[in-house]
């Protein structure tokens, strides 16, 4: 009966983490592909790695709804421009019902008067540097019909960037 009880609980906490891990990766498997254009910096932190902060020019969306206030929610309209690249076109406080050729992006207004979409920092591999400059990149992310987005990869002309190595020094761990 204990043995039971074990691979029950067992089969209950491989459930939860195979479920966070499949919310994770969903947007990745279904969403819509979106180009967005990006301004990165890089950064380490200690706890979680070396990681890219990436700004993007849908952060700061042309209009914003009166009354915003911190942490409301919003849904931004993307629509294809240039070189197939998405800009934001307008900002909604619920979801909007868009054309085709449009998407709609979920964030989160911020104080600052930017919108964050939870795709701002790109974790990558220790020693691992972008040789190319910020105002080159796009960010090629996938959205969810309901918003949520992750990103795919950084690309620079259309074609994936990328990292660059560091020599490992025969000292470091």
């Amino acid at each position: 009966m204990k043995v039971n009880r074990y691979l029950l609980g067992a089969a209950v906490l491989t459930t939860i983490f195979a479920g966070f891990l499949f919310y994770a990766a969903w947007p990745r498997l279904v969403g819509v592909e979106a180009e967005l254009r990006l301004l990165p910096v890089d950064p380490f932190d200690p706890m979680r790695g070396q990681y890219l902060v990436l700004h993007y020019e849908i952060n700061e969306p042309p209009s914003l709804p009166e009354d915003v206030s911190e942490g409301t929610t919003l849904y931004v309209v993307l629509e294809s421009g240039q070189e197939g690249v998405y800009n934001a076109v307008s900002v909604h406080l619920r979801p909007p019902t868009v054309t085709p050729g449009r998407i709609v992006i979920q964030g989160v207004y911020r104080q600052n008067g930017r919108v964050e979409y939870g795709i701002e920092n790109l974790f990558i591999e220790r020693g691992a540097r972008l040789e190319e400059r910020a105002s080159d990149l796009t960010a090629y992310v996938r959205i969810l019909p309901d918003g949520r987005a992750s990103v795919i990869e950084l690309r620079k002309n259309g074609r994936p960037v990328d990292l660059k190595y560091r020599a490992k020094n025969v000292f470091e761990r």
